[in-house]
């Protein structure tokens, strides 16, 4: 069985680093990403099944990247 892949899209490197952990020990294969825009980019490669996003990143606020990416893609 394929596992559930999950992007988390954090600017705090060591938040995400926490939740990467937290998620591949419940066995999430998982990716980050650390502005609005590489999260963007890496989505479309990534094909991931549910993102975890922080509304206030450096470059794109979270809202308009959710609003992105909902357009793009059926993710939760």
């Amino acid at each position: 069985m394929e596992r559930k892949k999950i992007m988390v899209i954090e600017d705090e490197k060591p938040i995400a680093d926490i939740l990467k952990y937290g998620f591949e020990k419940e066995g999430f294969e998982v990716t980050c990403a650390y502005t609005g825009g590489s999260g963007l980019e890496m989505a479309e490669d990534y094909a991931p099944d549910m993102v975890l996003l922080d509304w206030m990143l450096p470059d794109i606020a979270g809202v308009d990247v959710c609003r992105m990416l909902t357009e793009r893609y059926n993710l939760p």
